[in-house]
Parts: structure tokens; C-alpha cells; sequence
């Protein structure tokens, strides 16, 4: 599986919409980055999704906002930041050879969600709803998924106050029962359609 650098060039090659995004061990780079993103960026894990457990809790990496530099040493870890982009919704896209099964996901409707949906406000659930993307977003995303030797994963996308999709990433791995379930997709059953049609 390519990198999510490699990923977000490939989307781009497909026509796709991405965050300005770097990937830095330098605070002077840093710096430079921050302001030539008007002070708004955010950084998440480099790799796919991780979490630490520790004395039996669960730690995951969450995506967060940079507001400023002040705690950051002069050197770090590689580590990916990106511009941070307004939201109004995000948008999780399950797919399947070809087919595209979209979620829309009202995280901005609350402070926990706001910047990580994945940041669960238990006590005041998010609302998700079924989505249908353009169809020229889905043609991109069939393309790109060519490009990347993938007959499924689960995408993140952000529909922006400016009236453009920003491809995030894709998680190769991604579960299909988070956008099933909400939606009605019955994705299970079109899973194992496919892989009793694929078997040999």
C-alpha cells in the first residue's frame, strides 16, 4: 500500500481536491508552513490509524489543530501536517468494486467532533445520513482506486464551505458497517455477493 503522500499525488493525478500537505522535522519549516497556511493547519498520524493502550485504556491519534507553535521543540519526528480546512460536513465513502456508498457525517455541529469525528461525543451522538456524491467525484474516486490496485476501502472526504470535496485519505481496511448500518446499505450482503462471485 503506497504511503498517504503517495495517495494524496495520485488523487490529485485523478482530479481530486487535497490539503496543502507536508511532512516536516523542523520547526523554521514549520513555521513557514503554519504561515503560508494563515496560521491553520492540523497534523495526524503518518501511518494508518493507531492507538496506544495503556493501563487498560485506550489511547487512539487523533487529528488535531495546531493554533500555535509555542510548545513544539526545534526538532521532531517526521511527522504530517496539513492545511486546516473548514467543514461542512464530512463525508465517510465506503467502496466496492467500482460503487460508491456515502455517509454524510454532521461533526460540526459539536466542539468534540468539530476538528475529528472519530473523537465521539457519547452524550450527544452525531447525526449520520445517507449521501449521494457528484457524479464526477465518484468517477475520480473510481479512478483513483484503479490507480491504487484497490477493489475496497473506506474513504474520508470534507465538503467545504466553498463548495469543493477534499479527499483526505483511504483506509484499505475500512469497515463497512459504520456507513452501512446509519444508511441501510445492506453492504453486508453486497460484500459477500462480491466475494462468493470472486472466489475463484
Amino acid at each position: 500500500m503506497p504511503s498517504k503522500i503517495k495517495i494524496l499525488k495520485i488523487a490529485q493525478e485523478c482530479g481530486l481536491n487535497v490539503p496543502n500537505t507536508k511532512i516536516l522535522s523542523n520547526k523554521t519549516l514549520l513555521h513557514d508552513f503554519f504561515k503560508s497556511n494563515n496560521n491553520e493547519i492540523l497534523t495526524k498520524s503518518l501511518g494508518e490509524g493507531k492507538h496506544i493502550e495503556y493501563n487498560n485504556e485506550n489511547y487512539p491519534f487523533f487529528t488535531f489543530k495546531i493554533e500555535n507553535l509555542n510548545s513544539i521543540s526545534k526538532n521532531f519526528s517526521p511527522t504530517l501536517f496539513q492545511k486546516y480546512t473548514d467543514k461542512i460536513i464530512e463525508i465517510r465513502t465506503f467502496y466496492l468494486n467500482g460503487e460508491c456508498y456515502s455517509m454524510a457525517i454532521f461533526s460540526q455541529n459539536d466542539k468534540k467532533t468539530k476538528v475529528d469525528f472519530r473523537n465521539y461525543d457519547l452524550e450527544n451522538p452525531t447525526r449520520y445520513v445517507p449521501y449521494k456524491l457528484p457524479k464526477d467525484i465518484e468517477e475520480k474516486i473510481n479512478n483513483m482506486m484503479i490507480k491504487l490496485n484497490l477493489n475496497t476501502g473506506s474513504l474520508d472526504i470534507i465538503y467545504s464551505p466553498d463548495r469543493k470535496y477534499y479527499f483526505l485519505e483511504v483506509n484499505p481496511a475500512g469497515q463497512f458497517g459504520m456507513t452501512s448500518d446509519p444508511c441501510n446499505y445492506s453492504l453486508h450482503r453486497k460484500v459477500a455477493k462480491y466475494l462468493n462471485e470472486n472466489s475463484n
